[in-house]
């Protein structure tokens, strides 16, 4: 009997495993006076951070020129007088920042190659921001 019931409990173990990581990525990180989460990769992550978007007044998108989604891309922020805001790593596609409205530089790099971009983040609602990057992905 054991032996039936054993396969049964690895296979919602390692679904369960599978589940917590997928929402560890996910985590929303409170920095000082900037609060972040980066996400967006696989079906889930997507749903997870459409559903977060709402509570943030910057998005930031990251992708190839030809479409495909980058992860892994190091993003700095900050303020009009160059005072750092954020300085962290996206794991996935997508960034959601809550800052405080104004005018903001975002520098991200993805492989050594750097794409800077003058933002202005509104008092209501929120600014959507999509960086390309001339990369060949795998």
């Amino acid at each position: 009997m054991i032996w039936e019931v054993f396969p049964r409990l690895a296979v919602a173990v390692i679904a369960g495993m599978t589940a917590v990581s997928s929402f560890a990525q996910e985590a929303v990180i409170e920095d000082g006076a900037v609060t972040f989460v980066s996400g967006g990769i696989g079906s889930d992550s997507v749903e997870r951070m459409a559903v977060l978007a709402g509570r943030f007044n910057l998005k930031l998108v990251f992708a190839a020129t030809a479409g495909n989604y980058l992860a892994e891309v190091a993003v700095r922020v900050d303020d009009a007088r160059g005072n750092k805001v954020l300085d962290t790593l996206s794991e996935g596609p997508w960034l959601l920042v809550k800052t405080a409205p104004g005018r903001y530089r975002i520098r991200a790099t993805f492989n050594d190659a750097a794409v800077e971009r003058w933002t202005t983040v509104p008092a209501g609602g929120r600014r959507d921001l999509v960086l390309r990057w001339s990369v060949t992905v795998d």
